[in-house]
């Protein structure tokens, strides 16, 4: 890309006149510098090893929290989209299903009515049947593994899961660095959170 070519270039009189031009060159330059940028990010997520995850996780905490406390938040709400898609192309939440087994979403009012309707249950039984109110005044379920689990790992209310399950693991949402804490709690037992942080501090 180092020659000149000769290219036409409208003058401002509006004729056209012979002039030589380079062709590309430092743009050319600061353009391979870019994409040799990009393809080294792109190594670095898909060399992100998921055998034996939970234990990495354990081992990352630390080094998960000072990210997540001093990350530039900007940098991490624009790689969220794209990493959070990406592990759900490489992840099946139906081989682990963890959160249903270990945890509770919270029942919002609007997911009890919801919830309540699509079982035909009066909102008072479906609360009596499956729910309790925890310590912070929210109901959630009676015990785990969650009742509407099946033994396929599928969600016996999925169309019409409560709004923390639909939302869950937050991989795509400000709540990752807002409320780290929960971040950190979910990166030991989700696997999409340990593969977007580890992507994220390789990435940003």
């Amino acid at each position: 890309m180092d020659n000149r070519e000769t290219a036409p270039v409208r003058t401002g009189t509006g004729g056209l006149k012979g002039r030589n031009i380079p062709a590309m060159g430092n743009a050319y330059r600061k353009m391979t510098v870019v994409i040799r940028f990009i393809l080294k990010n792109i190594n670095n997520m898909s060399d992100i090893n998921l055998e034996n995850w939970q234990a990495k996780s354990d081992e990352h905490q630390k080094k998960y929290k000072q990210f997540l406390e001093k990350a530039n938040k900007n940098k991490v709400l624009k790689q969220l989209p794209g990493l959070h898609e990406e592990a759900f192309e490489k992840i099946n939440c139906l081989n682990c299903a963890a959160c249903c087994k270990t945890y509770s979403p919270r029942f919002k009012p609007p997911d009890i009515k919801r919830i309540s309707k699509h079982l035909k249950m009066r909102e008072t039984d479906f609360i009596e049947t499956y729910l309790r109110m925890d310590e912070e005044g929210d109901y959630v379920v009676q015990r785990t593994p969650c009742p509407f689990l099946g033994d396929d790992n599928y969600c016996g209310i999925y169309d019409v899961r409560p709004s923390d399950c639909e939302r869950f693991p937050y991989t795509d949402e400000d709540v990752l660095f807002k409320k780290y804490n929960i971040t950190l709690k979910n990166s030991t037992f989700c696997p999409i959170v340990f593969y977007v942080l580890e992507n994220l501090i390789a990435a940003v």
